[in-house]
């Protein structure tokens, strides 16, 4: 079996790889894999691969020749705004915000979450605290079990192909979007070998 994990380890790095440089520093990837010819987006790049690559070890990223702030600032392009219960909330999009009508916005929880987690690996411990807060404000309970939903609205594109949507109910509870928001609050990047043997350095 050691070595199927071996084979599931390299196919892993090599998708993380792949994705990394498309934005980190090898522009004609990101031609291919995340615009068209004419300079517009392709929406079947998503902009949570490079936020995780993004929360990578930085010593990972320079081998591979990626820019690790390239990473970080090309998810900003999917950073939005939407009320949820009465309070504006910001948060980050499935796809780049150029790619969605007025009215149409919505905030991704789970890859909100990824953002929580790539700022701190950053050193932006005040940004990863004030979006945390910010998920914060997208909680919801449902049989006495409190967590946040997939994202700010349901049955929604996602914008990412395959006939993909959020899912039906404003009150479903994703264990993705739940799961990433402890992992912002215990402070802990799964990306990050140090994890392995605990949290990381928290930002709180």
């Amino acid at each position: 079996h050691e070595a199927r994990y071996a084979q599931a380890a390299a196919d892993i790095e090599s998708f993380l790889k792949l994705q990394q440089q498309a934005v980190g520093g090898q522009p004609e990837v990101l031609r291919v894999l995340g615009k068209n010819a004419d300079g517009s987006w392709n929406y079947g790049f998503s902009p949570d691969g490079p936020t995780w690559g993004a929360s990578l070890p930085r010593e990972v990223l320079t081998a591979w020749g990626v820019d690790s702030a390239a990473l970080l600032s090309f998810g900003e392009s999917a950073r939005t705004h939407v009320i949820w219960e009465g309070q504006e909330v910001t948060g980050y999009d499935f796809i780049p915000t150029d790619g969605r009508e007025l009215g149409e916005e919505l905030i991704a929880a789970e890859f909100t979450g990824h953002r929580v987690i790539a700022l701190a690996h950053h050193g932006r411990a005040d940004a990863a605290a004030a979006l945390h807060a910010e998920l914060a404000k997208l909680t919801i309970s449902r049989n006495g079990t409190s967590g946040l939903p997939y994202a700010t609205r349901p049955g929604a594109e996602t914008g990412l192909g395959l006939k993909w949507k959020t899912p039906e109910g404003a009150d479903t509870i994703s264990t993705a979007a739940t799961g990433w928001f402890i992992l912002g609050a215990l402070g802990v990047n799964p990306f990050d070998v140090a994890s392995a043997a605990g949290p990381v350095a928290r930002w709180r």
